[in-house]
């Protein structure tokens, strides 16, 4: 990061504020605005119960004070991996690239 007077920091901890969620919900709905294709798009990173990690993307259905949600089928892969493993993280992708600032739970 640049101190360079005029310089865009871009994204830093302190320019999200103390809520994640909200911060969130105003980006998804800057990239709506801006005619962004799929803003609810983010990639979802598990593991088995080996630990075996594995990366899908996946449609954000909802966002609240828990967290994300989104849908999937409970004997796909990711359902399994969830299944064995409830600990998960995603990024958003928002604008082409990812933010990795959000985690969520399947509910």
């Amino acid at each position: 990061m640049s101190d360079t007077p005029g310089r865009d920091p871009g994204l830093t901890e302190a320019s999200l504020g103390p809520d994640p969620i909200a911060a969130l919900r105003a980006w998804l709905e800057e990239a709506r605005a801006g005619g962004v294709a799929f803003p609810e798009a983010a990639a979802l990173a598990t593991a088995d119960a080996r630990g075996r990690p594995a990366v899908r993307h996946v449609l954000v259905k909802g966002i609240d004070e828990r967290g994300l949600a989104f849908y999937t089928n409970r004997d796909s892969g990711k359902g399994r991996h969830l299944a064995e493993n409830p600990n998960a993280a995603i990024a958003p992708c928002i604008g082409g690239s990812s933010t990795g600032r959000s985690r969520g739970r399947d509910r």
